[in-house]
């Protein structure tokens, strides 16, 4: 035993790790955002959290509750626990197993049976045995090493998208809160055009009794009223289903949801900067994710090279083992047996070859997948950028179409009740007016709901707990490289 220790000593300093070492791709990186402007290059979207963003405190308590209750996230932090035991698992591999074992053993021999013993051999008795076995195999290659860096990578990876599923939770809770204001300023819109069309119906209803107005008016008023009171019902289920949805993602049964700030409000007090396209790279969790897999995965080749060189395995056997429990302890009752195997591939048809080919292959599909990751990054950015810009334009040119309508629409009643014109005029300001409402309010929610998209598209929105808990895999490599924690 003492020996097998002197050669798994000796065996220390020739141990190495074959295979490549996992080093940061080269990348093309911009030196800004296309359509960012100047103040938004200046700003990095890592100081902010959707909190900074997402000011309703009504919508932040709602966030709060999804992100502790969402069933998505619950099964990503499952995933998270399967990973890291995974790494542990691995990482054991580095140190030797051992088992003890106990056992008591009795036999009875028949005196009349074959074959037939001398009459002093005892016929009836027993073994207690204790002992251990203990096996070591000597990572003398960094097989071990690599797999355990390949764990490491894996689990960051879950971490990432564990993160990744709460942004997207983020952006689909709060695009559906934004469309439960719409829904209510779209319902509240319709009802006072409803109220405002009943007093026009009474107006023509009151002038064709005076003989001032045509049937043909009251029937104009009366199919206005009616297609704005169609959609009261249309509203409110569209209502319904956005407050079932919310409930669902924070982790709830269908019921009403509370309501905080109006959604004119909420454009007014967002507010989102762009960053720089280099701080892309260390904020999303898919790009993060997308190069974890990779550093995996080239610590995949090495882990397969290791098995082209021998292997050496330590064993040993030891105890105690007598027929009397008194006598267990005594000298003679001592057993040991260690071994060193050494197996050393001969022949295998290719196969360890094969296995190294794979996994550079694996490494080199990774790569590319890390690098349309980041491009797709950049461009999701840009289309961002660029959407919520023209939103925001098309938003201020439906406020002052609205203001206009409104003043058309009072010139025009004002000349029909004078006499000066036909209810035609008023008919078609009215409509005018209704429609443009309505659209400032799909103006507004697509405004905001933009924001989101581009503050998820920066890779914002991470706590610092998780942003401190996402190391580069670089930095991972070093860490892992000695996972025992000797060196240093």
């Amino acid at each position: 035993m003492r020996r097998l220790l002197w050669i798994a000593l000796a065996t220390v300093p020739f141990a190495c790790t074959v295979g490549p070492d996992y080093e940061r791709v080269e990348l093309d990186v911009p030196d800004r955002f296309r359509d960012a402007t100047e103040d938004q290059s200046l700003t990095t979207p890592a100081a902010l959290s959707w909190f900074d963003v997402y000011t309703d405190p009504v919508l932040q308590a709602l966030i709060t509750e999804a992100l502790a209750n969402n069933t998505d996230l619950l099964i990503a932090a499952a995933r998270v626990a399967e990973a890291r035991a995974a790494s542990a698992i691995a990482e054991s591999r580095l140190f030797p197993t051992a088992d003890g074992n106990a056992s008591l053993r009795t036999q009875g021999i028949a005196r009349d049976g074959f074959p037939l013993f001398p009459e002093p051999q005892d016929r009836d008795g027993g073994t207690i045995t204790l002992g251990g076995f203990a096996v070591w195999e000597l990572d003398l290659w960094g097989r071990f090493r690599r797999a355990a860096e390949a764990s490491q990578a894996q689990l960051l990876a879950s971490e990432l998208d564990r993160a990744a599923i709460a942004q997207s939770l983020v952006v689909e809770l709060s695009a559906a809160y934004f469309r439960l204001l719409a829904a209510d300023a779209d319902l509240a819109i319709t009802r006072r055009t409803i109220q405002s069309r009943d007093e026009s119906l009474r107006l023509v209803q009151a002038r064709l009794d005076r003989g001032i107005a045509s049937m043909l008016e009251v029937r104009q008023a009366e199919g206005l009223l009616q297609s704005a009171q169609l959609l009261v019902p249309q509203l409110e289920a569209a209502r319904s289903r956005e407050e079932n949805l919310i409930r669902q993602l924070i982790g709830s049964t269908p019921g009403p949801v509370p309501r905080g700030e109006t959604l004119d409000h909420q454009v007014a007090s967002l507010t989102v900067p762009a960053g720089l396209p280099s701080e892309l790279l260390e904020r999303r969790p898919d790009v993060l994710a997308a190069e974890s897999q990779l550093a995996a995965s080239v610590a995949g080749i090495g882990e397969a090279k290791a098995l082209l060189f021998p292997q050496v395995t330590l064993t040993g056997v030891g105890g105690v083992s007598s027929q009397q429990l008194s006598g267990l302890f005594n000298g003679s009752s001592l057993f040991w047996d260690a071994a060193v195997e050494v197996s050393i591939p001969i022949f295998n048809a290719g196969r360890l070859e094969a296995n190294v080919a794979a996994a550079e292959a694996r490494a080199d599909q990774a790569t590319g997948i890390y690098r349309r990751t980041v491009r797709t990054a950049f461009r999701e950015v840009a289309d961002s950028l660029i959407t919520l810009e023209k939103l925001k334009t098309f938003r201020r040119i439906q406020e002052k179409q609205v203001a206009v309508l409104i003043d058309q629409s009072r010139l025009s009643n004002a000349r029909y009740r004078g006499g000066v014109t036909s209810y035609l005029e008023v008919l078609d300001s009215e409509r005018q007016l209704f429609e443009a409402q309505r659209s400032l309010v799909g103006a507004r929610l697509d405004e905001v709901s933009a924001v989101g998209v581009l503050f998820r598209a920066l890779g914002g929105g991470w706590t610092p707990e998780e942003a401190d808990a996402a190391p580069m895999p670089e930095e991972r490599a070093a860490r892992d490289a000695d996972p025992t924690g000797s060196a240093g």
